[in-house]
């Protein structure tokens, strides 16, 4: 059932006769009646030409109407007679059938659950369509955003990747795209991917040779910084894996080769949070002689903590030569692989 409007006012009469096919009549004041559609009138009423009427529209006097409502039946009305505008048999009848109903309520097309307020819904609830802004509530495929505090009386069974808390068990392979916080215990027996690539590790390398004499580390003195970008994950946790093929001319100097990073998306700028240092490095030294250099290819891993989680880091290979030596470096490599 559809909703009708009501107002209190005064009752009028038909300003010309109306014939029982009329679609429209006009009333000598319209002032009383209800300015939304629908609402009822009663044309003749208490005689034996009592019709009830319903009004969809209007302009000023003249009223658009359908005829012949709530069992009654449409009749030609000659002006004058009176009209009121009140309630029918309906009205009653219907709230009556409201009270009473124990299936059906609303016609299940209301706000049964709605996205603002706190519900509680005890108990099992089969709906075949419940929707939220056009949406689903809960389904296998679509993307959900549910707002306020939903309270089930039984532990919810989720075939599709969903957001909830506390301890989950998951099924199927999940796609997250964003940052997300687990209080509870999960078990995964899908796939889980990180479809943002700033949660995947970054790599860069190369293969151009470079040196330096300088006793404190440089990125660069012929060549390009080899270097990237990242961002911290959640856990401000990464590893980092560094190797380099290096060499030392100058016998009894060493070749040292670390890494440096640095706040911002700039390789090589930003505010350095993590500095090259001789405990995070790679050494090769102490050659022979001139005609024999010391050669090597290393690698190693190195945890680093502390980081902001979601913001953007800089890393770079930092190299170095103790005091009058020469350092060479040939391939170098360096992997950020994220911590969760």
């Amino acid at each position: 059932m559809g909703r009708r409007y009501y107002r209190n006012g005064q009752a009028t009469s038909l300003a010309f006769p109306a014939g029982a096919l009329d679609t429209t009549i006009t009333v000598n004041s319209a002032t009383s009646f209800p300015t939304q559609y629908p609402y009822t009138l009663i044309l003749e009423p208490d005689g034996a030409l009592e019709e009830v009427v319903d009004v969809t529209n209007g302009a000023g006097a003249v009223l658009t109407v359908t005829r012949g409502v709530d069992g009654t039946t449409a009749s030609a009305h000659s002006s004058g007679v009176q009209v009121y505008h009140g309630v029918s048999a309906r009205d009653p009848d219907e709230a009556n059938a409201h009270l009473n109903a124990t299936t059906n309520v609303h016609g299940i097309s209301g706000s049964i659950v709605d996205t603002a307020s706190s519900q509680a819904v005890p108990g099992a609830k089969d709906f075949a369509v419940l929707k939220v802004a056009g949406s689903p509530v809960a389904d296998t495929t679509s993307n959900q955003t549910i707002g306020g505090t939903k309270t089930f009386s039984a532990a919810p069974t989720f075939s599709a990747g969903q957001n909830v808390a506390g301890a989950e068990g998951h099924t199927g392979a999940e796609t997250h795209s964003g940052t997300e916080t687990h209080s509870g215990t999960e078990t995964h027996t899908g796939l889980v991917q990180f479809s943002n690539s700033a949660m995947r590790p970054t790599n860069v390398s190369s293969s151009v040779d470079d040196w330096t004499t300088s006793a404190t580390f440089v990125a660069t003195n012929t060549q390009p910084i080899v270097g990237t970008t990242f961002v911290a994950p959640p856990s401000g946790m990464v590893w980092v894996h560094l190797s380099a093929y290096m060499g030392q001319d100058n016998n009894q100097y060493e070749a040292i080769v670390s890494f440096r990073i640095g706040t911002g998306s700039t390789v090589g700028g930003g505010t350095e949070s993590v500095s090259p240092s001789g405990d995070r490095s790679l050494v090769c030294g102490m050659a022979v002689n001139a005609a024999a250099p010391a050669r090597l290819q290393a690698g190693d891993l190195y945890l680093i903590q502390g980081l902001t989680a979601g913001a953007t880091y800089n890393t770079s290979v930092m190299f170095a030569s103790t005091a009058g030596g020469k350092c060479w470096v040939y391939r170098r490599t360096i992997d950020i692989i994220p911590i969760f």
